[in-house]
């Protein structure tokens, strides 16, 4: 580190001085920095562009060809449409007429009195033994076959009811009503449990040590060994599967929920009349899938557009930290002028009017579906009307009717227009957005080859990346001949003081001598 001797011997402010003199010096390594800036800032521009044509383009992938919008099916009810529901798949096919005669009800099972009658109080979180007289220390009971162990000096109701619940060999979900103190055991699935039906149909419960179901739990006991009859039927529900007649068949099924031919039926009602699906194209659900697409597809093409036309700002140049604070202390809008000066950087990029031409191109491409129906405005899809400078040229509008009557007319020739893969080596009979998914990926390599793939981790060696290097090594080196030329600068002055100063003490000593 230099000496700084800061005109102790001359008067002279050297440390203004040599400020001074650096200034110009410091002009070079100033635009430099701001060059840099500019630099990165078009290298963040470009990643963005980046990010949402990728986001556009896994879009179009996802949503559109893995999730294929024209398989939207719809099932249509007519007759009786209160008995039943249907929801149609993509692979749905043919129709059905479906009479409900009985639906599949699920076996209950309550307790026939209050397990808190001639209790003071009594709390299902609390252990047994403390709050019921003449428990045993531990009973076991099965429900369904299922054998349990309760230890009354440990557990409480909650614990016995958790356990239960908890337990998928027991088949039943259970729940304590604190205003009736009872308790309620619902089988999990509707229809028949523990055998085909009867009265196998109803849940069983049996004491198999004690008699915590009687005393406690108040549920009488009802095995398969008991007969014919539950000893409590006041209390209890049997369970049954459902009865329906399907396109003049007689069937029964376990739930009110199930699948035929890709068809998802519940059953709503019975004893009502018959309903009639037929299944087809669900157009509405179409339509709004390419509703989805075109608002997809004018967001990314207005971005782009927005950016190739992006005015451009010359005269404001990025903020140094000195100007910065400068700013600041004027009460000037940092924010307003950094927003000017990184406009436009992008502007007239031909990698970005490369997207925006492939885009439009696919739009606008006529394809051989051997039907009128051969191109997106012949289905009532077209673009906006050019106007000069517009961020929103070449979006795309509908014409809803005009889809409608497309879809309903010839459906496979509006989804060709679409999805078609084509036959051709070059690709240029394939669909819409195959067509378009092919062209973004070119687009997406030159943005990454110039700035860089934004989600990388790997060194940046795009075009950017290597210019943002060469700035950087460069300001090392200049940044360091400054520190070097400030430190000459200050060893001048040293020097110089330094002189001063024994010239001073000679001047002193020869007065002293001749006084």
């Amino acid at each position: 580190m230099v000496l700084r001797m800061s005109g102790l011997a001359s008067g002279m402010d050297t440390e203004s001085i040599v400020q001074q003199l650096m200034s110009a010096h410091k002009i070079p390594v100033t635009k430099l920095e701001q060059k840099q800036q500019i630099v990165e800032w078009k290298q963040e521009d470009y990643r963005n562009m980046n990010t949402k044509i990728l986001e556009f383009r896994n879009y179009l992938f996802d949503g559109v060809i893995l999730g294929n919008p024209f398989d939207a099916q719809k099932a249509n009810l007519s007759g009786d449409t209160s008995a039943v529901s249907v929801n149609a798949s993509s692979t749905a096919t043919g129709s059905l007429s479906i009479q409900v005669k009985e639906l599949a009800k699920a076996a209950t099972k309550n307790s026939y009195g209050s397990i808190t009658a001639g209790l003071t109080s009594f709390s299902a979180g609390e252990k047994l033994s403390t709050q019921m007289t003449g428990l045993n220390s531990t009973y076991s009971f099965k429900v369904n076959g299922k054998e349990f162990t309760v230890n009354t000096a440990e557990e409480s109701l909650n614990d016995v009811i958790s356990k239960i619940n908890k337990d998928s060999d027991a088949n039943v979900s259970v729940f304590f009503d604190d205003s009736s103190g009872k308790l309620s055991f619902v089988a999990k699935e509707a229809g028949e449990v523990n055998g085909v039906g009867g009265n196998l149909a109803n849940i069983t419960f049996e004491d198999t040590s004690g008699d915590f179901l009687q005393k406690v739990l108040k549920i009488n006991n009802y095995t398969e060994a008991d007969g014919a009859t539950d000893p409590d039927t006041n209390n209890a529900t049997v369970g049954n599967k459902a009865t329906v007649v399907i396109n003049g068949m007689e069937t029964t099924r376990n739930t009110n929920t199930f699948s035929i031919n890709g068809m998802d039926i519940t059953l709503l009602k019975e004893g009502g009349g018959t309903a009639t699906v037929e299944v087809g194209k669900d157009i509405d659900k179409i339509v709004e899938n390419i509703k989805q697409f075109m608002t997809k597809y004018n967001e990314t093409l207005n971005l782009l557009t927005s950016k190739v036309n992006e005015e451009r700002h010359k005269d404001y140049e990025p903020l140094t930290d000195d100007q910065r604070k400068e700013f600041k202390e004027s009460g000037y809008d940092i924010d307003e002028w950094t927003s000017l000066a990184r406009s436009g950087l992008i502007r007239n990029d031909s990698i970005l009017k490369d997207a925006i031409n492939d885009m439009r191109s696919a739009i606008t491409t006529l394809y051989a579906t051997g039907s009128e129906y051969n191109s997106l405005a012949s289905i009532g899809v077209e673009t906006t009307r050019y106007s000069k400078n517009s961020d929103v040229n070449g979006n795309l509008v509908i014409d809803e009717d005009k889809l409608r009557k497309a879809l309903q007319e010839n459906p496979d020739a509006v989804e060709q227009i679409f999805l078609s893969k084509g036959t051709a080596a070059d690709g240029s009979d394939k669909g819409v957005i195959e067509k378009m998914y092919q062209n973004l990926k070119q687009n997406l390599d030159d943005l990454t080859s110039k700035a860089g793939n934004p989600n990388a981790s790997t060194e940046d060696t795009s075009t950017l990346g290597n210019e943002l290097y060469n700035l950087k090594s460069r300001l090392v080196q200049m940044n360091n001949r400054l520190v070097t030329l400030e430190n000459n600068y200050y060893k001048q002055f040293s020097t110089m003081e330094q002189v001063i100063s024994n010239y001073n003490s000679q001047s002193a000593y020869l007065t002293n001598a001749f006084a």
